[in-house]
């Protein structure tokens, strides 16, 4: 038995996510995976706000980046050292270590993201391996579709077809369908999943998120407002596609109240169309993929909104929604699963990249090993 470390900090980058795995002996496709422990921290909110700012396109001097990723790699190192020692296992035992990093920019063929992974591998003793997401783009891939292969081994089915959405700051799908192999599946963005719900609610109810989406349905969704939002580009491209949260970033945002302000909208109002908009997204994401899901499976911190995962469900009907904790994953583990299974893949020297959904032009290994 081999075990493995997951540190994972998404979009909405309200916290790092944490989760020990081990792994029999079988290598690749046939790998079976437990999760042994998982824990999350909370993102402190100063901290948080400011990485969101630079994701969102704030300039700051290069040496305030680099102590920001200094920064977030030492909390990641704490989350982990505290969840290895609350299981009682030996840091020594923990083959390594899975880390996403923060992701502050994306242009067309390039990526930026907060990692340090060297002060990582040096704080938890261990190899960390990082840059999945650059992997698929030095590719030619569109940066998409990174853990694919995580839920096709996860959750493929002979007669089941199925679909994760990761409710993260960005809303991500992966489309499986029945008795698929690894090319069948279809990944990608959908757009935002709670980026812009979390700003509105910090502007107008001054709490950070909507938890459980008691705001939004306490307001009205405006239809000129919906249909106007509805129209961005974005949501009508083909699969793979990918976004970032500069696209959604405090641009969008004020064109978005300006907008609605023509329509006389509440705070309430505007929240709760906002999360209608991310409800479409992803209905419409599912409904274009080649045959109706059997299954949809929700995941990530947006899933905990009672509000957006009902309006889901509702536009989705008569496909079941259910949560990943169906299937014996906490909600906000999920991510940090897939970094740890991708990086015991990656130690095994094992191929879990898939081409055809990222677009990428061959398979490639996914990720680097930083050794302390």
């Amino acid at each position: 038995m081999n075990l493995f470390l997951g540190l994972y900090t998404g979009a909405a980058c309200d916290g790092i996510d944490a989760v020990i795995i081990s792994i029999d002996g079988k290598v690749g496709n046939d790998m079976t995976t437990e999760i042994v422990a998982s824990e999350s921290m909370l993102m402190p909110d100063s901290t948080r706000r400011e990485l969101l700012a630079i994701a969102g396109g704030k300039q700051v001097p290069a040496d305030h980046m680099a102590k920001m990723s200094q920064d977030l790699a030492g909390s990641a190192a704490t989350m982990g050292r505290m969840l290895i020692a609350s299981t009682g296992i030996r840091n020594d035992d923990v083959t390594a270590c899975g880390w996403s990093g923060f992701e502050v920019g994306r242009r067309d063929s390039c990526i930026l993201e907060l990692t340090d992974q060297a002060l990582l591998a040096h704080k938890l003793s261990m190899p960390v391996v990082s840059g999945f997401i650059a992997s698929d783009i030095a590719a030619g891939g569109k940066g998409c579709g990174i853990s694919a292969w995580c839920d096709w081994q996860r959750f493929r089915d002979n007669r089941l077809t199925r679909a994760v959405v990761n409710l993260g700051g960005l809303a991500e799908m992966i489309f499986i369908p029945a008795d698929a192999q690894p090319d069948d599946v279809i990944a990608g963005h959908v757009g935002p999943g709670t980026c812009v719900i979390d700003d509105l609610t910090f502007r107008y109810q001054h709490k950070i998120y909507d938890t459980d989406g008691s705001i939004a349905s306490s307001g009205k969704v405006v239809p000129e407002l919906l249909n106007t939002l509805q129209a961005k580009p974005f949501f009508h491209e083909n699969f793979p596609r990918s976004t970032s949260l500069f696209e959604f970033s405090p641009v969008y945002l004020f064109q978005v109240i300006q907008e609605a302000h023509k329509f006389a909208c509440t705070g309430p109002d505007l929240i709760a169309t906002m999360t209608e908009l991310t409800a479409w997204s992803v209905a419409k994401a599912v409904e274009s993929m080649t045959e109706r899901p059997h299954e949809v499976i929700l995941c990530g911190g947006g899933a905990l909104n009672i509000h957006l995962a009902d309006r889901i469900r509702r536009r989705l009907s008569p496909s079941s929604v259910y949560t990943v904790e169906k299937y014996g994953i906490p909600l906000r583990a999920k991510k940090a699963l897939d970094t740890a299974i991708l990086a015991a893949a990656r130690i095994q020297g094992f191929k879990t990249h898939i081409h055809a959904v990222t677009g990428a032009s061959a398979d490639c290994t996914q990720g680097s090993i930083t050794i302390p």
